[in-house]
Order: C-alpha cells, then sequence, then structure tokens
C-alpha cells in the first residue's frame, strides 16, 4: 500500500501509481480532507456582488463579508457553519447563498442578521438564482430546491441524475440547469421536467447563457421571450461549449481544451460567446460566434481561465495562472494583468470604474479599470495553490473509482466539488424514472440554525455582526 504525505498533497507531486486504488481510499481521504477543509481557509473562491456601496463575498473560512466597496474596510461578516464558495443573490435587502454546512441562508444585507435558513441533504456549492418570490438552488444531495426566498420554505425540489454545482437560468418562467452526469434540464415552474439534453454521460454541465436572435443576452428571469429565435449555451466537461434551442435540440458544438468552473455562466455579449476553460497548468479564454459556433479568437495561458465578466469593450478575468487579466474583447489583446499570490478562479464584480475579485492567496482585492491597486482586503489563515489542484484534474478518471466508496465526512474543497459523476461503463447508476422525480410540495424543516450551534455559541451571529 502507498504511503501518502501532506507535503505530498501540498506540492501536487503525484505520481499515477500512487494514486490509491479502490482497497485503500482511507488514507488518501485523510490527507485530502485535512489539506483541502483546513488549509483553504483563506482562499476566496467567490463572485463578488457589489450594492448599495458595499461589496459583499464569501470564503472557505466559512464567512461571509460585507466590505465597504471604497475603502475595503470590514463592515461586518456573518459565520455560517461551513466554506461558502457558490456565490450569492441579492434581492431588495436580502442576500442569499449555500454553504458546505447544507444549509441556504437568508441574511439581511444591512445588518448581516440571519432571516432564515433550511437543510438540504449534502454540502452546497452553486450559486443560487432569484426570480420573483423564489430562490433556487442545487445541492450535492442532487436536488435542485425551489423555496420561498421570504421564508425559506422548500415549495418543491427536483431530483437530478447527479450532483450540480451549477446555477440555474430562469427564461419564462422555466428553469434550467446542468448537472454532474453530463445533462441539462428544463424544468417548469411546478417542478416538473419538460425535457433534458444529455451532451456526454459522466462530464459535468455546467451554468447556461441565453442570447436573444440579435446576439443579445437575455436577463436570468426574463419573461416573454421569443424562444423560438432565442439559444441557449453551456459548457460541459467533454471540453466543449453546446448551443442548444429551446427546445433541448443541439444548434451546434464548439471542443475547448481542459475542463470549465461549472458555477459560472460564460458570458454572452453583442452576439459573440466567451468562455475559459484548461487545468492548472493550461488555459484558454476563446470567443466564439454565437451563431454559427466559429471561433473569432483564441489566446492562453499557464493556468485555467475562469468565466470573463465585460465593461464596454474589455473583458475582465482570472486564472489559475494567479494572474487577473484586462483583455480587448474584439482582438483578445491583452491590454494589462495584475499578478495575485494565487489562483484566480472566480468572475469579478464591476462597479462604478473598479474591478473587485477574490484569490487563493486569500485576498478581496479592489483595482481601477487600469490594473492599479485601490485596495486588498486580507482574510487570514493559509491558501490552496494551483499546482495542488493539478492533484484531482489529472487523475480524475483513478478518484472516480476512488470517489464510489467514500465521500468525505466534511467539505475538502476542490476534491469534493468537482467530484467526476459516479457510473459504469458511462453510464448513470440511476434509473431514469429516479432521476426524473418531481417532489412537488415537498415541506422542509424549520430553521436549525441556531439550535445546532446554541452549544457552541449563545448568539447565531458572529460577535463581529454588529
Amino acid at each position: 500500500m502507498a504511503e501518502y504525505k501532506l507535503e505530498e498533497l501540498r506540492s501536487g507531486l503525484f505520481e499515477e501509481s500512487e494514486i490509491a486504488e479502490e482497497e485503500q481510499p482511507s488514507k488518501l481521504r485523510e490527507l485530502v480532507t485535512k489539506l483541502m477543509s483546513t488549509e483553504a481557509r483563506g482562499s476566496v473562491s467567490f463572485e463578488p456582488v457589489v450594492a448599495g456601496g458595499v461589496v459583499y463575498f464569501g470564503a472557505f473560512d466559512g464567512h461571509l463579508y460585507a466590505l465597504n466597496a471604497q475603502t475595503g474596510n470590514l463592515i461586518w461578516k456573518f459565520r455560517a457553519g461551513g466554506g461558502i464558495s457558490g456565490g450569492l443573490e441579492i434581492a431588495d435587502r436580502s442576500i442569499y447563498f449555500g454553504s458546505y454546512d447544507k444549509y441556504v441562508y437568508a441574511l439581511d444585507a444591512v445588518s448581516g442578521q440571519q432571516l432564515w435558513c433550511f437543510q438540504t441533504g449534502d454540502i452546497i456549492n452553486a450559486h443560487p438564482t432569484i426570480h420573483r418570490n423564489t430562490v433556487y438552488i442545487a445541492s450535492y444531495d442532487k436536488y435542485l430546491y425551489a423555496a420561498n426566498r421570504h421564508t425559506g420554505e422548500v415549495i418543491w425540489r427536483f431530483m437530478l441524475d447527479d450532483v450540480s454545482s451549477s446555477q440555474s437560468l430562469v427564461i419564462n418562467d422555466n428553469v434550467y440547469i446542468g448537472s454532474g452526469n453530463g445533462r441539462l434540464y428544463a424544468i417548469g415552474p411546478d417542478g416538473r421536467q419538460l425535457w433534458s439534453y444529455l451532451a456526454s454521460p459522466g462530464n459535468p454541465v455546467g451554468a447556461t447563457v441565453a442570447l436573444d436572435k440579435n446576439g443579445n443576452e437575455i436577463p436570468c428571469g426574463s419573461t416573454g421571450v421569443d424562444i423560438a429565435t432565442a439559444r441557449l449555451y453551456t459548457v460541459c466537461w467533454d471540453g466543449n461549449v453546446y448551443c442548444l434551442d429551446f427546445n433541448g435540440r443541439l444548434v451546434w458544438k464548439y471542443l475547448m481544451s481542459g475542463t470549465f468552473d461549472n458555477r459560472w455562466r460564460m458570458l454572452g455579449n453583442k452576439g459573440v460567446i466567451y468562455a475559459g476553460s484548461g487545468d492548472p497548468e493550461f488555459g484558454e479564454l476563446c470567443a466564439i460566434d454565437a451563431r454559427t459556433g466559429r471561433q473569432v479568437w483564441k489566446i492562453t495561458a499557464t493556468g485555467r481561465f475562469n468565466a470573463p465578466r465585460a465593461y464596454g469593450n474589455t473583458l475582465y478575468v482570472g486564472s489559475m495562472d494567479s494572474n487577473f487579466y484586462a483583455i480587448d474583447a474584439a482582438t483578445g489583446s491583452i491590454i494589462w494583468k495584475f499578478k495575485t499570490g494565487g489562483a484566480v478562479i472566480n468572475p469579478p464584480a464591476i462597479s462604478n470604474g473598479f474591478v473587485y475579485f477574490g484569490s487563493y492567496d486569500g485576498n478581496l482585492y479592489c483595482a481601477d479599470l487600469n490594473g492599479n491597486l485601490v485596495w486588498k482586503f486580507f482574510i487570514g489563515g493559509q491558501q490552496i495553490q494551483a499546482r495542488q489542484l493539478s492533484v484531482f484534474g489529472r487523475f480524475s478518471n483513478r478518484l472516480k473509482k476512488l470517489l464510489t466508496f467514500w465521500k468525505p465526512e466534511k467539505p475538502v474543497s476542490h476534491a469534493y466539488e468537482t467530484k467526476p459523476a459516479i457510473s459504469q461503463g458511462g453510464v448513470s447508476a440511476y434509473k431514469t424514472e429516479v432521476g426524473y422525480k418531481s417532489e412537488v410540495g415537498y415541506k422542509s424543516s424549520a430553521p436549525v440554525g441556531y439550535e445546532m450551534r446554541k452549544d457552541k455559541k449563545k448568539d447565531w451571529r458572529d460577535p463581529w455582526a454588529r
């Protein structure tokens, strides 16, 4: 039996022969869990949101932070029971997000006080979506939840054929979401399936974006959309960007190198789809004609590009090579790049002439649009380096076998969030009729966040959240 040392995991130096076989998963689980759940505390893997002069973001240390967007000074922080890496949504004065502690939370955006929470069956690494009075969010228990955003009561839940880190897209009140087993689902407002498209069995499908016939992005939550001429765009771990019509039929697909971060939507802008892919040691960012699927331009880096965001004619995007880039949207030329101390794997927020992005070096950065640092906020703890993530990327086939035999008792960050679909011969282990099950009217238990932790802390909120 091979011996594994924590130093090897830190460095990412593993030979293929050293990856555990089925009969020896416990030792690797112990080390991976220690590395990713205790040493990732300082890592920011979260798409920030700026609203009302405040920038909000979560981190692996289990806190949701609210900072003054101009100065970077802490306003409040809220502690959940696990890491926060999926993203958040703000509606009215409320913030919605999920955590590795299996809970979905709603907070008051001004005070940071908890409004409600409800428990799912597994960790949450997905970005929520708000539409009308409903919050939609996927959990690693393989369910997509639809809950009342005012009370946290679950309205219905829909069983996917595998775990999901994807953010839901809502168009004409229908919900579109990808699963870890290569399928894109269309679900009606009552929680019943309309159709599904199987892109590639065993390869997770990411978040979806929609464009109208003129190539303009259709905002999530739009109604009255002419779906006869609109198109859906998504990514899959088979390396392809997919274009589908709203009946789930393939229009075209474009092959890229490596994998994608399934949590974030690609950027659709002025008839072009911008997608980032790769692995910890190679990345490419492509501009693709949204109508034809042909490449407009492509650039490469020494680490995976994430999903870009646009401001004017400039794209802003992070990479696992520890750089944050500003790129000309028309040509792909690099305008400037900003070096951080760790992988930048989350999309940025852009507001009032400033760009905000997190890094695995434990900082949230604020820079102006010329790439000059304005401030940075350090959350503390150690960070995970991009090379360590290659342990899980390069040996995904072996880990696919390994993960059929164990599931971490605690979240293990990237090792678990990118868990491959568990399948035999590329066929999902779940039967079709189970995979499509919808539990309409499913009721959640009462929020138990305070009761669960009252023996540790008298007040549910962190003392800093005053």
